[in-house]
């Protein structure tokens, strides 16, 4: 993974990337942002998405 720009750590619910985002920041990343609620917020928001759902 980078270490020279912003890492984005994203899961379904939030809960699992926020886990990887401090484990990436004891790694001494320090550029990492957990995106807040997941994918699941992401959609419910209406931010773009690519692919299909797997429904």
């Amino acid at each position: 993974m980078p270490r020279d720009r912003e890492v984005l750590a994203i899961c379904h619910s939030g809960q699992r990337s926020l886990a990887a985002a401090g484990y990436l920041q004891q790694l001494g990343y320090t550029a990492i942002s957990n995106v807040d609620g997941g994918t699941a917020a992401w959609i419910e928001r209406g931010y773009p998405t690519e692919g299909s759902s797997a429904s």
